[in-house]
């Protein structure tokens, strides 16, 4: 492997026919090169191969995967792979790294990140974690790739990173475990944006991904501390106590509006008996319509009181039913007794309310009929 000295640009690509020319270095290139991997070959197929025959230096070979791969490389080392437009955004399908001691050949799918050394396996997680943050962004850029999150501010991250992050060994595994929960997914979502946002505050675009690389164990601490805040706040005994209190209230409010109702409707007995029993001879013309412009009177004013109350009542019980939903969603169990209980009860009420309502309203009509029956029969 030492012949693979120099390619023409230190890390030839194969096109999609699978193809690569390679120019041969000073040391030149072995022209009989085969490389058996499995079920893939990679070999030469200059036309004056032979047994121990060296390609001279600037001549140049093909070599050929057997296989159909979308990318392939090889190159002298993991800096030579990041010379690649995209190698820092998604990972070649097939690689050959070979300065480094023992060649090391990757074939995505195949091969174990266990099996490959430093600091390949880095780079890997490199590419994993950019394109964990590429799932969960808010947006992308079809121009410059870069990646948008919309937390407490906007954050843009350019992809690009150096084999300097790549230096230490990257553990993913905090990060990739809380990203890949499926539970509360919006909420580790908007957690992901605002730890974004704050840790990487005061970075540029282009060097807020390195940065997030070599700070990876103290981003991976804030995501966990800051769900565990969440979860804190959002305990099951703290929601019941929250939607205790809400409950009590929505009860308060519907209270002050149902006793106005009760009030209001033991009226209307009086006002019918009132209306029936002032109507009379002694009274005169103008006396009686008095009364009668009263009852219509007092027929206008309990309907401004149930048009008026039926809206505060309904938007109260929409209130209830919102509020229901939402610790619903926070995580409080439908089936929970402050839910399944005291909130159903309050919704009843306000649908049960709003009927009185209605037929306070219909029965405030009988006064003035009274009225003016009697009026007419004098």
């Amino acid at each position: 492997m030492k012949h693979l000295v120099k390619a023409s640009d230190g890390m030839p690509i194969w096109r999609q026919d699978g193809m690569l020319t390679l120019t041969a270095g000073s040391a030149g290139i072995p022209a009989n090169l085969l490389i058996v991997l499995g079920d893939d070959e990679i070999y030469s197929n200059w036309e004056h191969a032979a047994p121990g025959s060296i390609v001279p230096a600037g001549q140049k070979v093909d070599l050929r995967c057997t296989s159909q791969v979308e990318k392939a490389v090889i190159a002298e080392s993991v800096e030579g792979i990041l010379k690649l437009s995209k190698a820092w955004q998604r990972e070649p399908e097939v690689y050959l790294v070979w300065g480094n001691g023992e060649p090391v050949f990757y074939r995505f799918g195949m091969t174990r990140l266990d099996d490959i050394p430093e600091p390949l396996k880095s780079y890997h997680q490199a590419i994993k974690l950019w394109q964990l943050l590429r799932i969960y962004a808010h947006h992308q850029d079809g121009d410059t790739d870069s990646l948008w999150f919309f937390g407490v501010r906007k954050t843009e991250i350019q992809p690009g990173f150096s084999l300097k992050e790549l230096s230490s060994p990257l553990d993913l595994s905090s990060v990739a475990s809380f990203m890949e929960a499926s539970d509360a997914t919006e909420i580790r979502k908007e957690i992901l944006a605002s730890r974004i946002a704050a840790h990487l505050d005061g970075q540029d675009p282009e060097t807020r991904f390195s940065y997030l690389l070599s700070s990876l164990p103290r981003f991976a601490r804030g995501l966990r501390e800051q769900m565990s805040i969440y979860l804190c706040e959002h305990s099951p005994e703290k929601l019941e106590e929250e939607a205790k209190l809400a409950a009590v209230e929505f009860a308060g409010k519907m209270e002050t509006i149902v006793s106005g109702l009760e009030t209001k409707g033991l009226t209307v007995p009086i006002a019918l008996f009132l209306a029936y029993k002032e109507v009379n001879k002694d009274m005169g013309p103008l006396g009686n319509s008095a009364i009668v412009l009263s009852a219509v009177l007092y027929l206008a004013g309990m309907a401004w009181v149930h048009f008026t109350q039926s809206a505060l009542l309904d938007l109260l019980t929409k209130s209830i039913q919102e509020k229901k939903v939402d610790f619903e969603k926070k995580g409080l169990d439908r089936d929970n007794p402050v839910l399944a209980k005291a909130f159903k009860t309050l919704e009843e009420r306000g649908y049960r309310s709003e009927k009185f309502s209605g037929w306070m309203f219909l029965l405030s009509f009988l006064p003035p009929i009274a009225a003016i029956i009697k009026w007419c029969n004098l």
